[in-house]
């Protein structure tokens, strides 16, 4: 190892160094952050994917500490990786713009231009770095400073350091790992602890950092003696449906690139371009092939309004060794702009990439703008009933296709006949009211024989199909049968239903949940999408199964994400039912800075439950669209099956306008059809049935092959379900698209004008 101290002059032009730094980082602390961080990653990076140097990873392994000094302006960005020598200072400090040489190794890392540090460092003020490897130690300062000349020049002063358990202390590095520090220039500005980490969790080149479970970055943020906050790094991604898969190729310079992503579609709109890319919520996270964030954009796209709720990811499988080498050419040429800022658009390979993506992005977006064009025209008032409508269909539809299964699930090899003759499997169910659920009743044929009636009593507000049955009717596996009972609560509340056979006798006890409570096993919070108003506070329901975890349990509660949300408490105490077996604790739930975003767990043993909460600036109702069912629109479809509607595959219901009846309703043209929903009753009740019978025949023979029981045969069974489910969320559909006084109107005339035409033919 080199002993003397080494003064490193970069040979570049001050004035073009400055220039070219301040256009990287400037006074955004995101990226400024962002480049260190990225390169502690990078070190880890390094360490996992070398089984020869596993052993020097450090007790600290995982953690990259961001310390900020608020009062003094001073960053420190610590972590346990790999450590530097005095050697490797020297090696990759003093050469600017050199490629970093990680790929050829094949570590996978994201240091493509060999300047990030710098960029930091030499914007700000009195940067320095300690590192510690092994045995030793070093240190390197990074400041302007003039030479014999009289010129300015950056430098780099590098020397080694004898390792003392005292630097060790000071340094702040227990084993291995490395120290950046630098004072923030006064024209960064210092956003508080609360906003810096939602911004720090946001930002799109630490997104896949801070949502690794291999990774925690910590922020610390010291006010004065008696006040320091502390945070972990977390992005919490949209919520949202898939809607297509990218899975294609880009073909530049005779070589063929492979794409991969996915591309889906949030409850609400997002923060898009216009956001920049600190604020950004939407567009697609491109990586390379090994998950160096590049780009976060949704290409020919981005700034389109239809495209707001459009969020996923890209990948570009050699796009990684495509940038070295093209920085490494004789006449180098940068894909990536030197400002952080994703792709150069006026690359050649920019622009074949752009080409493709946006081949799969227009059919998308030109269905979002066609739906918004034509919801635009009904006034906001009709739009709200409709997507109340469309609300009630995906609550159904995630009650029997996406949500708790609307069956009691497939019997165990290894279940048993009841030693009582029947009992029913659980014997304690949790339903929705309004909702008619399937249960178990299991029967033991050697107590019981063929032709025996099986009589079911329910308790008041109770309905159950069927009430009696033949034994000879289940089904049976040996001396195993089973039946599946349909119950269905009128109201909330606690019931009970008896199942008797001669001297056979079980019981069920049912517990009915309103509506507004999607059940989600047996621990779960409602609702599980929480937004708040900065100050404002509300509360957040946490429902418990008391038949899985009993009274007296100490259910732990942690607040996962920006500590500017508040949780009332961090334990609760599970006590008497509140609601049949169901016991409901309150929390309250607190807001602060616009944009900070959380996630609650409840945790107890194995058994978890989540929500998600974000502080808006005003309480939004995520209606119509937060399920697969988005909206119906009016279109020519050219059909030959001549189909009076169609399901298309992004949730949207086309109401074909080329079909004969459908031109009596709604006429021929877009305008006709928006006029005819506004103002003409009985188009409206076409409308209706045509979106509940497309609605209802999608989730039925979802749900047909995997929860829903078959009875006599797949076409009768499946018309009976459809029959059944419209006559339980008919009635709300109809009422959020008819006027009902009108219809009433409409058919009062008829009536009066039908009788006159009688009595006129009998005169």
């Amino acid at each position: 190892m080199t002993s003397s101290v080494l003064e490193r002059e970069l040979d570049i032009d001050v004035r073009y160094l400055r220039r070219a730094f301040h256009k990287a980082v400037g006074r955004s602390i995101c990226k400024i952050l962002a480049e260190i961080i990225t390169n502690s990653d990078d070190s880890y990076k390094r360490l996992e994917r070398d089984p020869t140097r596993a052993g020097h990873r450090g007790h600290g392994h995982r953690e990259i500490t961001v310390y900020f000094d608020r009062p003094k302006r001073l960053v420190k960005v610590s972590d346990s990786a790999e450590g530097l020598t005095f050697d490797d200072m020297d090696v990759n400090f003093t050469r600017y713009g050199r490629a970093s040489g990680d790929r050829a190794h094949r570590y996978g890392t994201r240091s493509l231009f060999g300047k990030g540090l710098r960029d930091v460092l030499f914007t700000q003020e009195k940067g320095n770095v300690r590192s510690v490897k092994g045995k030793h130690a070093a240190l390197s300062q990074f400041r302007y400073k003039t030479n014999d000349h009289g010129v300015e020049k950056p430098s780099i002063r590098i020397q080694p350091v004898r390792l003392t358990s005292d630097i060790r202390k000071g340094w702040g590095v227990a084993e291995n790992g490395t120290a950046v520090e630098f004072r923030l220039r006064k024209d960064v500005s210092l956003p508080q602890h609360a906003a810096l980490a939602a911004a720090l969790g946001n930002f799109y080149m630490l997104r896949l950092i801070n949502n690794n479970p291999e990774r925690v970055v910590r922020l610390v943020t010291r006010y004065n003696e008696e006040r320091t906050e502390v945070a972990e790094l977390s992005y919490l991604p949209p919520q949202g449906a898939l809607l297509y898969e990218i899975a294609d190729r880009v073909t530049f310079e005779g070589v063929a690139y492979a794409l991969d992503g996915s591309v889906l579609l949030a409850d609400i709109p997002l923060k898009q371009v216009e956001a920049g890319y600190e604020d950004r919520d939407g567009g697609l996270l491109v990586t390379d092939e090994d998950e160096n964030v590049l780009d976060l954009t949704l290409f020919g796209y981005d700034g389109n309004p239809h495209a707001a709720r459009l969020f996923g990811t890209l990948k570009v499988t050699g796009l990684g060794a495509l940038i070295e080498d093209k920085l490494n050419a004789e006449v180098p040429e940068e894909l990536l702009t030197e400002t952080r800022e994703g792709f150069d658009r006026r690359s050649s390979f920019y622009r074949s990439l752009q080409q493709v993506v946006d081949s799969a992005l227009k059919p998308l977006v030109e269905s979002l703008a066609a739906a918004t064009d034509a919801d635009h025209s009904i006034p906001a008032r009709l739009r709200q009933r409709h997507r109340k409508a469309f609300d009630q269909l995906n609550d159904l539809y995630r009650r029997i296709v996406g949500g708790r299964p609307m069956g009691p699930g497939p019997l165990s090899d290894d279940q048993t006949p009841p030693v009582d003759g029947l009992a029913f499997q659980p014997a304690a169910a949790v339903v929705t009211e309004g909702t008619v659920t399937p249960v178990r009743l299991l029967l033991n044929l050697d107590l019981l024989h063929p032709g025996q009636a099986v009589r079911l009593a329910p308790s008041p507000g109770l309905q159950v199909f069927p009430l009696t049955f033949d034994v000879s009717t289940a089904g049976k596996k040996g001396s195993l049968a089973w039946k599946i009972i349909r119950v269905l609560a009128n109201d909330t509340g606690r019931f009970s239903l008896t199942a008797q056979a001669g001297d056979s006798v079980a019981g069920l006890d049912v517990t009915a949940v309103p509506r507004d409570v999607e059940v989600r096993g047996p621990m779960w919070f409602s609702p599980s999408l929480l937004h708040v108003r900065p100050g404002q506070k509300r509360s957040l329901a946490l429902y418990v199964n008391l038949e899985v975890i009993g009274q007296g349990s100490a259910i732990s509660i942690v607040a996962d994400g920006s500590p500017d949300i508040r949780v009332s408490g961090d334990t609760v105490l599970v006590g008497e039912p509140s609601l049949g077996f169901l016991f409901r604790a309150s929390l309250q739930v607190s807001g602060g800075s616009l944009g900070a975003k959380s996630r609650v767990v409840a945790t107890f043993g194995e058994i978890s439950a989540l929500a998600d909460v974000e502080v808006v600036s005003r309480n939004r109702e995520i209606s119509g669209q937060s399920g697969f069912f988005q909206g119906y629109r009016f279109k020519h479809l050219n059909d030959r099956w001549n189909r009076p509607a169609y399901l298309a595959d992004d949730g949207w219901i086309e109401i074909n306008l080329d079909e004969p009846l459908n031109k009596v309703y709604f006429g021929e043209t877009k305008e006709s059809a928006v006029y005819a929903v506004i103002h003409l009753p009985h188009s409206q009740l076409r409308l209706a049935d045509l979106v509940l019978d497309e609605a209802l025949w999608k989730m039925v023979m979802e749900a047909y092959e995997s929860t829903l029981t078959h009875r006599v045969d797949p076409v009768t069974d499946i018309r009976l379900y459809v029959l059944e489910r419209k006559a339980m969320v008919g009635p709300g559909v109809y009422e959020c698209f008819v006027d009902i006084q009108g219809l009433h109107a409409l058919m009062a005339e008829t009536r009066d004008s039908a009788t006159e035409a009688a009595a006129g033919q009998q005169s």
